[in-house]
């Protein structure tokens, strides 16, 4: 596969069931009143309940076809061994959902995706990834993506970015997001209406070229610029 194919359904899925396996391993290992670098304010316990949250409301969406948006209120025990195995459970539910749906199922979602089981797999995946990297950094033990799936985060940001984002006096100016080792680029255009976003191109008033691992990092503001090559206005 190269860098410029999408990843599969499957591929999302299994990158789910790893990083939240490895989430849930470096959360026990890791006092709960530890603060979380990634989310300023937060602990190792407030990052692990809402991943809890989360899983649970999507795995619900799957599972259970729904058609609107649910509450998202999925409240996890107070106890300190029950809240892992909570999570553990519903991250489990969360992988079995969506190895059981088909393409073909129809269910909530809010980005477009050739499919609804498509969408849940990739925003799962990156999801958990970013917060695997979270605790792993409270725990001082972080660990690289795979390239292809760092590659693969950076650019389903961006589509979610450009449906949400705004950057008052952005004035059109560019950032150039290289991530070499998977020859993957994106030219981000910075306006007030939103972001524009070109796969591939060149140039940029800002050119910020790395490992896709730290480049996905960077766009999720869990890695300081510093660490990447950086050219132009900084």
């Amino acid at each position: 596969m190269s860098g410029t194919e999408p990843l599969s359904t499957a591929a999302h899925i299994e990158n789910l069931r790893i990083d939240g396996r490895r989430l849930g391993e470096v959360a026990a290992q890791t006092a709960f009143g530890t603060p979380v670098p990634g989310c300023p304010g937060w602990t190792v316990e407030d990052l692990l309940r809402h991943v809890c949250d989360v899983h649970r409301w999507a795995g619900t969406i799957v599972r259970e076809r729904r058609q609107e948006r649910p509450r998202r209120d999925f409240e996890g025990p107070g106890d300190h061994d029950e809240l892992l195995a909570w999570y553990e459970e519903g991250h489990g539910q969360l992988v079995e959902a969506l190895t059981k749906a088909s393409p073909d199922d129809a269910f909530w979602a809010w980005a477009p995706a050739p499919s609804a089981l498509a969408f849940w797999a990739r925003r799962q995946a990156h999801e958990t990834a970013i917060h695997r990297l979270d605790v792993e950094q409270a725990a001082n033990s972080t660990t690289p993506f795979a390239a292809l799936q760092a590659a693969d985060g950076v650019d389903e940001w961006l589509t979610i970015a450009s449906m949400r984002i705004k950057v008052p006096g952005g004035g059109g100016r560019t950032l150039h997001l290289a991530a070499l080792d998977v020859g993957r680029e994106w030219l981000v255009e910075l306006r007030d209406d939103g972001l524009g976003v070109q796969r591939g191109g060149s140039g940029g008033d800002c050119t910020v070229r790395g490992h896709a691992s730290d480049v996905f990092a960077l766009s999720m503001n869990r890695l300081a610029a510093d660490s990447l090559s950086v050219e132009g206005d900084t």
